[in-house]
């Protein structure tokens, strides 16, 4: 647990101190905030000039953290290691810990974009196929008209292994003289790129926010809210990318609950 505190963002003053509880999935770290104390945040981050990154851990990261702990470093390390999806909150409260909301990066894009359009922070939003990053500038621009995306950049398919591309990556966002850097290059690449160069990075705070680009660029709907708060999202996204995503959903993600049931078996055992 620690103990952040909280700015009023009109006064700029403190109102308040609040006691981010720091709950363990799996081996993945879960701060227990909601989408408005994750903004204030942010926006304290920025304005005190500090500087780390942001991820949103759902069911798919938490298996690969399962399949290599290795991983795990990413969400320790990360200032914020917020619960994206339904499952991932249910699963929190399964074990008896109480859990206010998810955040996910779907969400967060815009409330970041938001946020920075009051604010005049300047945000670079790199990821997707090539074009797909203009577009959903273009995007966000159109949907908050004084948000200012300094840049755009879209990696090569193998970035992680290409050293060369990499710095073009680091340099690409410093001259942007970004205060944001927004990254949705896939998990857990985009993650471990920003744990191995944020401190190259002259940004305030990264994201990896996962398909949120493809989102904003219009490449697909957002599941209807009912979905959503039904955790029915990721059925929502298989029947619209099945090639894709059915191995991920169908296969790789179902052992997710047997680990929760163990997790809470143990729990349970301790407590004996």
């Amino acid at each position: 647990m620690c103990v952040r505190s909280v700015y009023d963002s009109t006064k700029k003053t403190v109102v308040a101190t609040v006691e981010i509880k720091r709950y363990y999935l799996l081996g993945v770290r879960l701060d227990n905030l909601s989408l408005a104390q994750t903004l204030e945040a942010v926006d304290e981050m920025v304005r005190s000039g500090g500087k780390g990154y942001v991820v949103t851990p759902n069911v798919d990261h938490i298996i690969q953290v399962v399949k290599n702990p290795f991983l795990a470093q990413i969400y320790e390390n990360a200032v914020l290691s917020l619960a994206d999806g339904m499952p991932v909150l249910w699963a929190i409260r399964f074990l008896r810990k109480k859990f206010g909301e998810k955040v996910s990066g779907s969400d967060l894009m815009p409330g970041i974009c938001r946020l920075s359009a009051l604010r005049g922070y300047r945000v670079f939003l790199m990821g997707g196929r090539k074009g797909i990053a203009d577009r959903a500038a273009r995007g966000l621009q159109n949907r908050f008209p004084t948000l200012t995306i300094s840049d755009t950049y879209s990696p090569s398919f193998e970035f992680e292994h290409n050293q060369i591309e990499s710095e073009r990556m680091v340099n690409r966002v410093n001259a942007s003289n970004s205060h944001i850097l927004l990254m949705c290059c896939g998990t857990p690449k985009s993650e471990l790129w920003i744990l191995n160069n944020i401190a190259k990075l002259g940004i305030n705070v990264a994201f990896s926010l996962g398909a949120s680009i493809d989102l904003a660029a219009g490449q697909f709907r957002r599941a209807p809210r009912f979905l959503q708060y039904m955790g029915l999202e990721w059925f929502w996204r298989l029947y619209h990318e099945p090639r894709r995503l059915w191995r991920r959903y169908l296969v790789e993600d179902v052992p997710f609950f047997w680990f929760v049931l163990k997790q809470k078996m143990t729990q349970l055992r301790g407590i004996q």
